[in-house]
């Protein structure tokens, strides 16, 4: 399965991953592989891909008019109040720190 393609084409991540992941055991723990595939998945399938999948989708979406207009609305939105925009009042909206960590997982 999706284990073995890893190990046979995952230029060595997986079984880096996995020796990382062990280090970090307490005496009692057990490693967790599917959290383990799932990050060599990201490292050896989704990153590669990043790139050719952002070109498609700004191709995509320019013809149609679609980037367009989501920029428009962004630039509209930010002349808004939150509660204008329909942010229920009291919700706490998220920090810079927040805001850097979400950045983080998406680049």
């Amino acid at each position: 399965g999706i284990k073995n393609y890893l190990v046979k084409h995952g230029e060595g991540e997986l079984e880096n991953l996995i020796e990382r992941e062990r280090t970090k055991l307490g005496a009692n723990e057990i490693l967790n592989i599917d959290a383990i595939i799932e990050q060599a998945l990201h490292i050896c399938v989704l990153k590669p891909l990043k790139y050719h999948i952002y070109r498609l989708f700004v191709e995509k979406y320019s013809k149609n008019g679609a980037l367009e207009q989501l920029s428009s609305n962004i630039r509209y939105a930010r002349t808004k109040s939150a509660q204008d925009i329909g942010v229920k009042p009291g919700l706490r909206l998220p920090q810079n720190i927040d805001l850097e960590v979400i950045k983080h997982y998406l680049d």
